[in-house]
């Protein structure tokens, strides 16, 4: 009786066994038929760099769309908001940023303590600061005098898939276009102008 169980559970075994490593097999195969991600050499209108936004897809599946945007552009004024969506291989991204002319609603104080929220990892550019909140990082700046009216530009990239504060080398590749954003909109939305210039390369985090 043992030896015709122990028969039986290697026949069992066996198919089993087959059955995964097909399976596996056609997940490989899959992956390696699927198309290779082209992202074109600029995104967002022209006004955004490919390179930056590349890492943060997959390396293979559904081809990169534009799926739609205004505010950004390469030359001249433009007024906020602004909004870009882009997806590939399953994946999309929203990039955004608005102005915000409400100090009593949201003003720089409250930057300050939503960055040292629990939970929020902190961001910083030069004089921008912000934070990583869930799937989105965002940077504000600041674009007036001390004495003026505050005024601050918030400009936010949001993600598909798992939280940024849980994978922090996604984040920090979405942390580096958020600033490639910032660099771009602040000389030019309406009320900017004089805002601080924006170092290169990507914010500090945590």
């Amino acid at each position: 009786m043992t030896n015709k169980t122990g028969f039986m559970r290697k026949a069992i075994a066996v198919p089993l066994s087959l059955a995964v490593a097909c399976v596996a097999g056609v997940a490989v195969w899959k992956f390696t038929q699927d198309p290779l991600v082209h992202v074109p050499d600029r995104v967002c209108r022209a006004s955004l760099p490919g390179d930056s936004v590349e890492p943060l897809f997959p390396r293979r599946g559904e081809e990169f769309r534009e799926e739609y945007g205004y505010g950004f552009s390469t030359a001249g004024a433009t007024r906020a908001p602004g909004l870009c969506e882009l997806t590939a291989a399953g994946e999309s991204l929203r990039l955004r940023y608005s102005l915000l002319l409400r100090p009593e609603v949201r003003g720089w104080d409250d930057v300050l303590r939503d960055v040292r929220k629990p939970g929020n990892v902190p961001v910083s550019l030069g004089p921008a600061r912000g934070f990583a909140e869930g799937h989105s990082v965002t940077l504000y700046v600041r674009c007036t005098a001390p004495r003026a009216k505050e005024i601050l530009l918030a400009v936010q990239v949001g993600v598909s898939g798992n939280p940024l504060t849980e994978d922090r080398p996604r984040l920090t590749k979405a942390g580096a276009l958020t600033a490639d954003i910032a660099r771009n909109v602040t000389p030019r939305v309406v009320h900017c102008g004089s805002a601080p210039r924006l170092p290169p390369g990507p914010p500090s985090t945590g």
